[in-house]
């Protein structure tokens, strides 16, 4: 993600698809192909970076300076998503595929919930998560794991920070979200989705799908509002960020068919 801010240049979520292709021939799986050229990418934004985050999410941007720093931008969209969960003191929050847990100690330090439970697929991020607190954890778990172990009504809040758009299936992953909720409960996620009901030209729906991104996976808003319904969600809302998301990462003519946006819903 080693993103431009001027649209001559090569948007690195596009550098990300030739890269791809150049290890098409790789044994890996697509699946921890894509991990790993995210941990580069992010790294790489980091180098340049103030502090010892390790933030890997698209970030939402203030500017179009290209040295505004990667870590603020990213702990920005936290934060936003944070916003739209309504998090709050007394809330038990589950965070679905949280990274390495910097989403974590956010929630925790600066909107004070009474816990904090992250949970994602790499065993590294497991590993190697430092703060160390009864009330501040990471498991080494997918989502639909979780809401297979940790029991029915259990959180206040679930939130999904720039991932499900990798998940096998969304639909899943909202009934899960909707299962470990209690009554009153809110769910927030932030996702790419395209801009129209239209179905993508097949060059986007390729790009995506070198990213790790399944077709199925480009929801329109019309189909967020369908799907978070069908799951029993109500209250659901969508406010699009993508100019302060995407614009960093891709050009305008591939801007012109996908968006980025918060979505909410109350159980």
């Amino acid at each position: 993600m080693a993103g431009l801010a001027k649209e001559s240049r090569t948007p690195a979520f596009l550098a990300l698809v030739v890269l791809g292709f150049s290890f098409a021939a790789s044994h890996l799986r697509w699946s921890a192909l894509v991990t790993i050229l995210q941990k580069r990418v992010a790294e790489g934004m980091r180098s340049k970076s103030k502090g010892n985050k390790r933030w890997t999410n698209l970030g939402l941007w203030q500017t179009d300076a290209a040295d505004e720093d990667y870590n603020a931008a990213c702990e920005s969209l936290a934060r936003k998503l944070a916003e739209a969960a309504k998090l709050g003191e007394g809330d038990a929050v589950l965070a679905s595929g949280c990274g390495r847990g910097d989403e974590l100690t956010l929630y925790k330090d600066e909107f004070c919930v009474q816990s904090v439970l992250g949970v994602d697929p790499d065993p590294d991020a497991a590993a190697t998560f430092s703060p160390k607190r009864k009330d501040v954890e990471l498991l080494c778990k997918t989502a639909s794991e979780a809401a297979a172990t940790c029991g029915h009504e259990k959180f206040t809040k679930v939130v999904a920070l720039d991932n499900v758009y990798h998940y096998p299936s969304k639909e899943s992953f909202f009934a899960d979200a909707y299962h470990l909720l209690a009554g009153g409960g809110r769910l927030a996620v932030t996702d790419i989705l395209s801009r129209t009901e239209k179905k993508a030209p097949l060059w986007i729906v390729m790009m995506l799908r070198f990213m790790g991104i399944p077709p199925p996976n480009l929801w329109s808003e019309d189909d967020y509002e369908r799907g978070l319904a069908a799951a029993g969600f109500v209250n659901i809302k969508l406010e699009r960020v993508g100019d302060r998301v995407l614009k960093r990462w891709l050009p305008s003519f591939v801007r012109m068919h996908i968006d980025y946006a918060i979505i909410s819903g109350d159980r």
